[in-house]
């Protein structure tokens, strides 16, 4: 009866898209009490729920970050909306010394939302527009910060500005196929060996596009995807 009844709870919040997990291992986010200094700092202009999704996979970027220690290049993000991973990388690089004194974190962006969704993205429940922060925003969020560099503009348009640089560590959070597909075909030849290319949205059910970005961009190219909880997945260049 005990096995009949716990198969129909969890087939019950399968279909409202939750699973149930143990409780007996240690939630980082909210024992990493210098984590939880650094989300706080960015939940005071965008997100500030600290038990879903979002906030395990800032975690793991910065689980990556501090694998990345020692590797020279630039970062980059495509993908800002209010900064707040951007705020994380740039804590994190200023704490650890993650990036060389020459290097900055080139952040890409339309400041205008998501772009249009194309045939590829069919099933995603999210529209263009979605995400809008604009540049002013964006750079009044990140004030404190002097290691950015702002390039507004659909991706890929802006992409040749850093044509000539390498990078140690990119941040992908597009949700769409296309501009996805576009930031993988530039950074994948401009990454240091060793450097980590994360894609925030591979593995979500509401950006199919983003999964068929990443597994078509490595098909023909010897580079294994990380599959990650929480729908992150990453590729390491070697």
């Amino acid at each position: 009866m005990k096995k009949f009844l716990k198969k129909l709870l969890v087939n019950l919040l399968n279909s409202y898209g939750y699973t149930i997990v143990a409780n007996n291992f240690h939630d980082w986010t909210k024992e990493d009490l210098e984590f939880r200094e650094i989300h706080d700092l960015q939940s005071k202009f965008c997100w500030n729920d600290d038990s879903g999704p979002k906030i395990k996979r800032m975690y793991q970027v910065r689980n990556i970050l501090h694998s990345i220690k020692g590797i020279s290049g630039h970062w980059a993000e495509c993908g800002t909306f209010k900064g707040s991973t951007a705020l994380l990388m740039a804590e994190y690089a200023q704490r650890y010394n993650l990036l060389e004194k020459n290097c900055r974190i080139h952040l890409f962006d339309s400041f205008d939302g998501l772009s249009k969704p194309s045939e590829k993205d069919m099933g995603t429940n999210m529209i263009e527009g979605d995400y809008l922060g604009t540049l002013e925003e964006v750079k009044s969020n990140l004030s404190e910060y002097s290691i950015f560099k702002y390039y507004k503009g659909w991706i890929p348009d802006r992409f040749p500005d850093v044509e000539d640089k390498s990078f140690a560590f990119v941040h992908i959070d597009l949700d769409f196929y296309e501009p996805i597909k576009d930031s993988l075909n530039f950074f994948i030849p401009r990454m240091v060996s060793g450097g980590v290319i994360l894609l925030d949205d591979y593995a979500c059910f509401e950006t199919p596009g983003a999964l068929k970005a990443l597994e078509e961009s490595t098909n023909d190219i010897d580079i294994e995807i990380s599959r990650l909880p929480y729908g992150h997945g990453y590729i390491t260049i070697r």
